[in-house]
């Protein structure tokens, strides 16, 4: 099942790419991200993650760039890149919207950073 989600999914990507759809693309990606991680398919996952914070950019009003720089911190750590991964919670802590945070993301970012060795 996961390998026809997966290719729901991709269908999705071309639709949303003809049509110029920033927005369904960045949340085919995010279900794209899930579906890896739940195949323990690590680097297709963060490759997933990689591609909504280039199609994200500059622009500060989505759930999922906080969110993804937070992924992208996890895997930093457990890959012992732990100066890219205080980049990527900084990044995540800045980008969380301040109006209305997303608890998760703080939530998130707050364990991670337990796992980060002391400097």
């Amino acid at each position: 099942q996961h390998d026809r989600a997966l290719a729901c999914y991709r269908r999705g990507l071309e639709a949303f790419e003809a049509v110029n759809d920033r927005a369904g693309l960045v949340e085919s990606w995010w279900c794209i991200a899930q579906l890896m991680g739940q195949t323990k398919r690590r680097k297709e996952e963060r490759e997933a993650y990689d591609k909504i914070l280039n199609l994200v950019g500059d622009k500060r009003d989505t759930f999922y760039l906080p969110m993804a720089l937070a992924m992208l911190a996890q895997f930093d750590i457990g890959e012992e890149r732990f100066d890219e991964a205080r980049r990527h919670l900084e990044r995540a802590e800045r980008e969380n919207d301040e109006e209305r945070p997303n608890p998760v993301v703080l939530l998130l970012v707050q364990d991670l950073r337990s796992k980060l060795p002391t400097t």
